[in-house]
């Protein structure tokens, strides 16, 4: 898989360009489960913890949240290896505890796994 956004200056582009690779593998709860943090590129940025195909969002913009916001994404949709949001988003783990995901409305998100 190859996700490439190159001079994207648009709102929810990623400026002078991103390129991502990653080998096809189906994504299991044993990979996406843990501690995440995540930049996108509308400039906000979010600690998060997953179990499952659950989202909890306990930092944003460096704010502790006193209720974490809660999300949810699909595993292996629309193809293997992929993961889809209730909102729209599209994404895939590139490699092992890094990913990538264009938000529905159409931002660049990227994450890596630090627990």
């Amino acid at each position: 898989m190859l996700l490439i956004d190159l001079k994207d200056r648009r709102a929810g582009g990623l400026d002078i360009g991103l390129v991502v690779g990653a080998q096809q593998a189906t994504i299991s709860a044993a990979q996406t489960d843990g501690t995440w943090v995540a930049g996108t590129s509308a400039g906000d940025w979010a600690v998060f913890n997953t179990v499952g195909t659950q989202i909890s969002v306990t930092v944003l913009n460096g704010f502790v949240l006193p209720t974490p916001i809660a999300g949810s994404y699909t595993m292996n949709s629309p193809w293997q290896g992929m993961v889809s949001t209730p909102g729209g988003g599209i994404g895939f783990l590139a490699g092992s505890r890094v990913y990538v995901l264009e938000t529905g409305n159409g931002y660049g998100e990227l994450g890596v796994k630090i627990r």
